[in-house]
């Protein structure tokens, strides 16, 4: 497994961890995961649908927080 990044909220991290765990089963399992696209802040999976409408393949933050502070460190 790789290492935690710094997390934008409690939340996200726990869902990180849920994320990690879950591909230890599916590993176990023997199920190849699928590739979906991440946060390029939080290595969170951004989602293909959000509130019943296609999100852009051109999104790169999972949520506005992720976005602001990838900006803040930016400059």
């Amino acid at each position: 497994m790789r290492a935690l990044p710094q997390s934008c909220s409690p939340e996200c991290e726990r869902a990180y961890r849920e994320r990690q765990d879950n591909l230890a089963i599916m590993i176990a399992a023997g199920i190849e995961p699928a590739v979906k696209r991440q946060c390029q802040q939080c290595g969170a999976v951004i989602p293909k649908w959000r509130a019943g409408k296609k999100v852009p393949s051109t999104k790169q933050f999972c949520s506005p927080k992720c976005r602001d502070r990838a900006w803040r460190a930016k400059a």
